[in-house]
């Protein structure tokens, strides 16, 4: 039937468009929940007292290293899929979902992570007695 393209609709490409319909609320629902809990996450800090003595600490969502006067926070969030690290073996951080390993400096040694642990910014106050960390949840 030649009426201008206006014919019957197929039942997969009316399916598809039904599918496309009902999934795109679904979708932007999800995408403003992640950029509201990435924007909320990037205001985040953590107060502690400054380590006295050396070593590898643990602050919830923070790893802190302390060697002589260098200070160095990693989040203790894994890259690969965000297990908690909370474990020191030696010289490594493992993570203990899947086995990753990272230096005491953040660095990968072994996988199944790509990445670096991330470094956060650390502020000193009170006169050094109290260190402030800005970290992403």
């Amino acid at each position: 039937m030649k009426n201008g393209g206006l014919g019957p609709v197929g039942r997969r490409p009316f399916l598809g468009t039904l599918l496309v319909l009902l999934l795109a609320p679904f979708a932007f629902i999800w995408r403003s929940m992640a950029k509201n809990r990435t924007s909320a996450a990037a205001h985040r800090s953590i107060r502690i007292a400054t380590p006295k003595a050396d070593g590898v600490s643990f602050h919830g969502p923070v790893i802190l290293r302390k060697t002589g006067a260098q200070l160095i926070a990693l989040s203790a969030r894994c890259p690969h899929l965000g297990c908690h690290i909370e474990r020191v073996e030696g010289d490594s951080l493992i993570c203990p979902c899947h086995g990753s390993k990272f230096s005491l400096q953040g660095k990968r040694l072994l996988g199944p992570s790509q990445k670096d642990l991330p470094r956060l910014p650390i502020r000193q106050e009170d006169g050094g007695a109290t260190i402030v960390i800005q970290h992403g949840g």
